[in-house]
């Protein structure tokens, strides 16, 4: 089937380039269906195909340039052509006045399965529990988080069956029923509830993991091969005592309660609202975790106060009592000191403790942008770069308050307003090149991470480490770069959850060089890889 290309650029005169190919499963055979996109890396050239009965595509009237070609279909590991494992960048096909037309094969391995049964401490099954499979990823803000890959829920006796998994590395987490045993409706445990009853205590299952863990922040995981079913993998649901977490609020004068919420640190989703009176809350049935207790209340007549806690509710621990001070709102004016147009560009307040909100804005035609009800923190600044062309990295300067902070958290002060002042790059700092093999062919299977020689940037990742993958013809390009002393190496076998770590960093230090990017300057660099 020949796709349709949906670029302007495709209507300009010039020669067109030509994609065409099969996509196979493990086995060699063809896979009718797949859905085969291609898209061009530097404008907003698309397209997309089904293969037919052979497994064949066609793209024609590409335009010419850098194609990324992705194919996905139920069952089968979405992949990207020269990707060596599920989920990572693959590579980039180039079609050039010297190529214009690319041959390839594209191969989908199946899925994944886990599949088990969770049960009670004394063996018996329980239904009606989610099952989560959790992976490791890097968020639009640079924070390490897990994400709910897939996920399925236990039947009447127990049993779960994660289907549809990519190869990886992934966490279990097996999410009960949210309230007493008591009031859960299940046949699988009259006795716990029976006993929650004759104890006079409100009892439940805590959240569990595989492997088993007090939370899935901190666990090796199960690693799963393209295809492999995992079978046997059970869960075990401790019952744990709630506990009643009980406080004051507490301000320099009047204030009229607007609410009081927990939010939990270990699971992601709504948080519990508490009850209140004028000075004081109360949450009922809280299972052992760690939270972030959060309150607003209004100053009559007046501006909106504040208050952040965390806290941390211990197995066994039946009573919890906590203060929390409310304060006013921080605020902030960031102002762009370059010439370049920043309007509608969205800018963040981040804090990495996740105690508070990230607080988005954007900038205005006048080149500002206001920051408004900021819960009084540690929080440093990055752009939202989605669909923009500017990336944090093409930030030079973060002045706040005449202070020097690209790098660096900052406090935001309750009742005070925080003057932040930024520097644009007038263009993003490039380095490229090529890596070939001894024999002047371009070196396939590898990919090259750039990242600061300063190990005490390794953490910011989101702005100062970069992976890519050369092209078809050997040629590579790093985009957004900051000005600074870099490190290069080129590596066999890059994960996609792993290349921005400062512990992965490490591992190949001794096998990288040094390059420098100074601004305005192309950096170029031709590389032999030794195979």
């Amino acid at each position: 089937m020949t796709a349709q290309v949906i670029s302007a650029a495709s209507q300009m005169h010039g020669p067109n380039g030509h994609i065409t190919g099969q996509v196979l499963d493990d086995d060699a055979e063809a896979i009718t269906g797949a859905r085969v996109r291609v898209e061009e890396m530097s404008s907003e050239t698309r397209a997309e195909t089904v293969t037919d009965e052979r497994g064949e595509f066609v793209f024609d009237g590409l335009p010419l340039g850098w194609y990324t070609i992705r194919a996905s279909k139920g069952g089968h590991v979405s992949s990207e052509f020269g990707a060596t494992h599920a989920g990572e960048v693959g590579t980039p096909v180039v079609l050039d006045a010297k190529s214009v037309t690319a041959v390839l094969t594209l191969r989908l391995p199946p899925t994944a399965v886990i599949d088990g049964i969770v049960r009670e401490s004394n063996g018996q099954p329980v239904g009606h529990v989610r099952v989560e499979a959790l992976r490791s990823y890097l968020d639009e803000y640079g924070r390490e988080r897990r994400a709910s890959i897939a996920s399925a829920t236990t039947d009447d006796r127990g049993r779960y069956h994660v289907a549809d998994l990519s190869p990886g590395t992934y966490v279990l987490r097996a999410l009960p029923p949210r309230g007493p045993i008591s009031s859960i409706e299940s046949t699988s445990s009259p006795r716990l509830a029976d006993a929650a009853a004759a104890e006079g205590r409100h009892f439940g299952y805590s959240v569990a993991y595989h492997p088993a863990q007090a939370n899935g922040s901190e666990v090796p995981g199960l690693v799963l091969g393209p295809g492999e079913r995992r079978g046997g993998i059970d869960i075990m649901l401790r019952r744990v005592a709630f506990a009643h977490v009980n406080g004051q609020l507490v301000a320099s004068g009047d204030f009229d309660v607007i609410d009081v919420t927990l939010q939990s640190l270990d699971v992601q989703g709504p948080a519990i609202s508490a009850s209140t009176t004028r000075t004081s809350f109360a949450f009922a049935d809280v299972p052992p975790g760690r939270y972030v207790a959060r309150a607003v209340a209004r100053v009559p007549g007046r501006s909106l106060l504040s208050a952040v806690s965390s806290i941390e509710v211990v197995e066994g621990q039946d009573r919890l009592e906590t203060v929390l001070q409310l304060v006013p709102f921080a605020s902030a004016i960031a102002r762009s000191s370059s010439s370049l147009a920043v309007s509608g560009l969205r800018i963040a307040l981040i804090d990495a403790s996740d105690a508070r909100p990230t607080v988005v804005t954007s900038f205005g035609s006048d080149g500002v942008a206001a920051f408004s009800e900021v819960i009084p923190g540690s929080y440093r600044l990055q752009l939202v770069t989605s669909g923009s062309q500017y990336s944090t990295s093409s930030l030079t300067s973060v002045r706040v308050g005449g202070s020097e902070e690209i790098d660096e958290s900052f406090q935001m002060l309750g009742g005070q307003a925080a003057r932040i002042d930024l520097t644009f790059a007038a263009s993003q700092e490039e380095l490229f090149g090529n890596l070939m093999t001894p024999q002047g062919e371009p070196s396939k299977g590898h990919s090259i991470v750039v990242f600061p020689e300063d190990r005490e940037l390794w953490p910011a990742a989101y702005q100062r480490v970069r992976a890519t993958r050369p092209a078809s013809n050997g040629d590579f390009r790093v985009r957004a770069l900051m000005p600074g002393v870099y490190r290069l190496a080129v590596v066999d076998d890059l994960r996609s959850n792993e290349w921005y770590l400062p512990g992965f960093l490490g591992t190949i230090i001794q096998q990288s060089i040094p390059i420098s990017v100074s601004a305005g300057i192309p950096t170029r660099v031709n590389l032999l890889s030794q195979k």
